[in-house]
């Protein structure tokens, strides 16, 4: 996420239709890959479970099926890579923008299938507590990445110049160098031998296939409806002016760039937790969740206030300074990073309960308040925007009126089941 934020930063100084071209980007990128790939997020937990338990050899043959089913997953999405123009001019997106949008995605369309299979290795690590492993691979990964970047954005060590093509080429490079690298590490690490990854002896079975989408589907839900929002979102802001869409697109960068350790303190408390309940001492969940909200709620409130005092210093590393028509977005962005810094606390605590009630097995109580809080916050902000002709501030307010909804009623079923499974012991 940090690579992806310096990269946008990149492309930023292109120009401002490269800026707002780079919110439809982000967004569609976010709302095609990620949605798909939240099928897998439940994989860290069974194989935590397996590995608790000592079943080592079901790790393998679940990784082993989690790809199958990724490769799968990969095709209808690099249609809509490919077909991606015509998409956003039935949404009505400025056509200059709209090009700009289709070269990225052309540009990275072979990374999709080596993405899915990706997380699939990612949850393998998270659930066999082989977290430095994805770490490293990742740290190497980001350093090529962003050389790679540089270099294709801008032609440099006599690379060809190709703008946005060339952040689609680094991220493919990036995804691939990221897959063969964990899997070369899994065929020579003794850790992972147990597993017996590279057994192939076995047919596959499609029953375990469907049983993966099965177990992944309510949170591959949820993440849609959410992801959809946010795409909505910028198409919204697409209708306003450009220079909304391009505030909103420094908003997300920041918005993610937070998120990251806020969504992996909710997938280790899920594991936790998981593991938790089928150890020795169940009684500690209670504790795990409590230390989980507030390592999330003081990450989440420090860079809050980072976004309201300093605004102008933040969009100064997408904008060019000596720019006058940068002065609108950066007014818009001003107004952005303090309504988000409003959502985002409580967007903070709602994740962590989230991960906390999927490591009880508890995904669609959470699918179905993600969905309804969405729905209300994506419909306030029409309603705040367009029909009381508030702007675009009109957005982000209907999704703080929906996110602290979630967020209430999300703490009170973690509440309720974790003394529930207290007074059970």
């Amino acid at each position: 996420m940090g690579c992806g934020f310096l990269a946008m930063a990149m492309t930023a100084k292109l120009g401002q239709p490269m800026l707002a071209a780079g919110a439809i980007i982000y967004t569609v990128n976010m709302v095609v890959l990620i949605i798909p790939a939240s099928l897998f997020f439940m994989l860290s937990i069974s194989i935590g479970k397996y590995y608790s338990l000592g079943q080592h050899v079901c790790i393998g043959r679940l990784l082993r099926h989690a790809w199958i089913l990724a490769i799968l997953m990969a095709l209808p999405v690099m249609f809509i890579f490919w077909y991606i123009l015509p998409v956003l001019a039935w949404f009505n997106q400025p056509l200059q923008v709209a090009l700009i949008v289709q070269e990225f995605f052309h540009a990275s369309i072979w990374r999709v299938p080596l993405f899915f299979m990706s997380v699939c290795n990612q949850q393998l690590c998270y659930g066999m507590r082989r977290q430095k492993i994805d770490l490293y691979v990742n740290l190497i990964g980001a350093a090529l990445f962003l050389v790679n970047a540089y270099s294709l954005i801008y032609g440099e060590f006599g690379f060809k110049a190709y703008g946005v093509a060339g952040l689609g080429f680094a991220y493919a490079i990036q995804t691939w160098f990221y897959f063969f690298f964990s899997v070369t590490i899994f065929y020579f690490n003794s850790k992972f031998h147990a597993i017996k990854l590279f057994s192939f002896k076995q047919r596959i079975n499609m029953t375990l296939v469907l049983s993966l989408i099965k177990m992944g589907w309510p949170i591959s839900l949820q993440i849609a409806c959410e992801l959809i929002s946010l795409f909505l979102c910028a198409i919204f802001m697409g209708w306003i002016n450009i220079a909304s869409l391009a505030a909103y697109q420094i908003i997300l960068q920041y918005q993610f760039l937070v998120f990251v350790p806020i969504f992996a303190i909710s997938q280790a408390a899920g594991i936790m937790t998981s593991q938790t309940l089928h150890g020795p001492q169940p009684d500690g969940i209670s504790t795990i969740g409590l230390a989980a909200v507030r390592q999330a709620g003081v990450i989440s409130f420090a860079a809050g206030i980072m976004f309201v005092i300093f605004p102008i210093q933040l969009s100064r590393v997408f904008l060019n300074n000596a720019d006058l028509q940068n002065l609108e977005i950066m007014r818009f962005a001003a107004l952005f990073f303090f309504l988000m810094s409003i959502y985002q606390l409580f967007d903070a605590v709602r994740t962590v309960l989230t991960g906390l009630l999927r490591g009880l097995r508890d995904v669609i109580y959470p699918m179905i308040i993600s969905i309804s809080f969405c729905l209300i916050g994506i419909s306030l902000g029409y309603f705040f925007t367009f029909c009381l002709k508030w702007n675009a501030a009109g957005l982000l307010l209907g999704w703080i009126c929906g996110v602290i909804l979630g967020t209430v009623i999300l703490y009170r079923r973690w509440s309720y089941a974790s003394k529930k499974l207290s007074l059970s012991l």
